[in-house]
């Protein structure tokens, strides 16, 4: 492990960049920035920031409360505590000793919140009878419930550190006769079904490729994630000004096609099989600079572009009937095609723990009234946060250069789809090597990337879990769906640090630390401990953060099918008294990389 650190920094002088060093070495890019940091080669405002806190003592989860953060992204910005002067404890042993001592106190936290709040409406009482009210007496104890409150929340939403999902191809139309033909040549048993084990920090944009490769398409048509329309309608009260201000939080605000970077990271070339390069973007938890569409900030940005354009545009008061944007409901929206019908995408930046609860443990979380108010809460705290610590002139930076990215991202794929299908166009209307021309591309995009990444992926603000059911929707035209049900949330405990910090050198303390996010003990949504050999599982899922199918039932699918009832008549001709039809489809079928073999479960990814 402590080769693992100087190869770090001696990769990260030679690259310049945390993205390629992480991918160089095989390692995390978190662990890359808490190498850098705790060597001094790497710093931002958000860093700084958590430096200057924890040197004057304040304990993780102090420092989450004060800069509106989780305390994962707080501990990704500490330095590694290396425990040559005295044999300090990690910053991770000291988190476990801060969440033990935290669960402890919930009960009673609670009824001082109960109790404050009858104090608080007391002291209004007296005022109004005449009585003076102790103003420093009144701050005190408003601030105290405020800070009651941030604690609530993020104690009840702590976010899953590996959950099991069930997915589900979703059959609109199902008969007997078809369910027939999908047990008998479909090798299916109850429909088609994969259950696998993820991490909690796998974001949706990774879990887009899982899928793919699960059901075996080919990333070749659009796609979305998207919260049951319950929960859906539940959060936006049907009301165009409310889903505005979860745009970036949870929604994705709508852009058209141009310079649009949704499909920043479709790179597929022929140089390596679909599956080996699907499974390459699911693995590993890369740290890869999202799309700007996914960054809190450049949601702000268009939401207020377009009530502009609703409140002051004489087009948009056309549409609209001079509605003011405060009034349009959601089916209002569906009168601009490019916004109306995109309102229920969500962020792909959004990781499966922080979104996602257990199905049937949802609590209060299920009253999604409780959960409005506390994301306001949230949103609010951000954006307070980030008045204190940037200037309007160092955002405008920031998003000038997300600008910048994103019109590079977009003109990066236009030439390289020409330089495939013709580069001779590229010579002859540029005057450039299409080769050439490509790499300088990259070089400028991996460099904004690095520029842009917290501004992206860091910026924005926390959430509370709000629902154990995603739907996936991938290509509209055949109309597939997939059912995401969360069955089962494991939380990592890492209370178990018996190392002998007093006896051990500087090298064996910081070789310790550095495999201590590798070691936890985990437990079920009943707070059960897991067995051994589900424990080794979740170890390796955490670790590798990579996922593992656990289960499946039926055979792959395939792109440009027809849908779930083109795949009943393609299983159905294949095995008909046609020889020649069948012959036909299954050259087709092999062509598009099904194979009709059931593979193990352990194989499937």
């Amino acid at each position: 492990m402590v080769d693992i650190y100087n190869q770090i920094i001696k990769s990260y002088r030679e690259t310049g960049s945390v993205k390629e060093t992480a991918e160089k070495l095989g390692t995390y890019p978190i662990k890359v920035r808490r190498v850098l940091i705790t060597e001094g080669l790497w710093s931002s405002k958000t860093s700084e920031a958590v430096a200057d806190l924890f040197r004057k003592g304040k304990t993780t989860s102090e420092i989450a409360e004060q800069l509106y953060m989780s305390e994962k992204n707080v501990q990704s910005y500490l330095p590694y505590v290396k425990g040559m002067y005295g044999g300090e404890k990690s910053d991770e042993a000291i988190r476990s000793e801060e969440y033990r001592e935290r669960n402890k106190n919930v009960f009673a936290s609670q009824i001082v919140n109960r109790r404050q709040t009858i104090a608080t409406g007391k002291e209004f009482e007296e005022m109004s009878n005449g009585v003076i009210l102790d103003l420093d007496k009144y701050r005190e104890t408003k601030a105290k419930n405020e800070q009651n409150r941030a604690e609530r929340i993020w104690n009840m939403t702590s976010n899953l550190d590996a959950l099991r999902l069930k997915l589900e191809l979703v059959n609109h139309y199902p008969t007997s006769e078809s369910m027939e033909i999908l047990r008998k040549h479909g090798k299916a048993k109850d429909g088609i079904i994969r259950e696998v084990l993820v991490p909690g920090r796998m974001n949706l944009h990774a879990m887009h490729y899982m899928i793919q490769k699960l059901f075996g398409w080919q990333n070749s048509h659009l796609h979305h994630f998207a919260l049951p329309e319950r929960v859906f309608e539940g959060l936006t009260q049907g009301n165009a000004k409310v889903w505005s201000e979860l745009c970036g939080v949870y929604f994705r605000f709508p852009e058209g096609d141009d310079y649009s970077d949704v499909y920043w990271d479709d790179d597929y070339d022929d140089t390596m099989s679909v599956k080996t390069w699907l499974k390459h973007k699911y693995s590993g938890g890369k740290g890869d600079t999202f799309s700007v569409g996914d960054s809190y900030l450049d949601n702000v940005k268009k939401v207020k572009d377009f009530e502009n354009w609703v409140n002051k545009d004489a087009h948009g008061k056309e549409i609209y009937r001079g509605k003011s944007f405060a009034e349009l409901s959601m089916e209002d929206l569906k009168k601009v095609a490019d916004i109306g019908m995109d309102t229920e995408h969500l962020a792909e930046r959004l990781e499966i723990g922080e979104l996602m609860y257990v199905k049937g443990e949802g609590g209060k979380r299920e009253d999604l009234q409780y959960c409005r108010e506390d994301i306001e809460f949230l949103i609010e705290e951000f954006n307070a946060m980030m008045e204190d610590e940037f200037s309007e002139e160092e955002l405008e930076y920031y998003a000038k250069a997300a600008e910048q990215l994103r019109a590079l991202r977009f003109n990066y794929q236009e030439i390289d789809r020409i330089a495939h299908y013709d580069p001779g166009r590229i010579i002859k209307e540029l005057g450039r090597d299409p080769r050439v021309l490509k790499g300088e591309y990259v070089r400028a995009i991996e460099e904004l990337e690095d520029e842009c990444l917290e501004y992206i992926n860091d910026w924005n603000p926390d959430i509370v879990q709000v629902t154990d059911e995603l739907t996936y929707l991938y290509d509209y035209g055949d109309g597939w769906e997939v059912t995401i049900t969360c069955e089962e949330g494991y939380h990592a405990d890492w209370e178990n640090d018996e190392f002998d910090y007093g006896s051990a050198d500087g090298h064996e303390i910081l070789e310790h630390i550095m495999i201590m996010d590798e070691e936890p003990v985990f437990f079920d949504s009943n707070n059960t401990k897991v067995s051994e050999e589900m424990q080794n599982t979740l170890e390796e899922i955490l670790f590798l953060q990579k996922p593992l199918c656990v289960f499946t039932d039926g055979l792959n699918v395939m792109d440009d099918v027809g849908g779930y009832d083109g795949y009943i008549d393609f299983l159905e001709t294949i095995h008909g008294t046609d020889r020649d039809a069948a012959k036909d489809m299954r050259n087709w079928a092999k062509w598009m990389g099904w194979t009709g073999r059931m593979s193990k479960p352990e194989n499937m990814l």
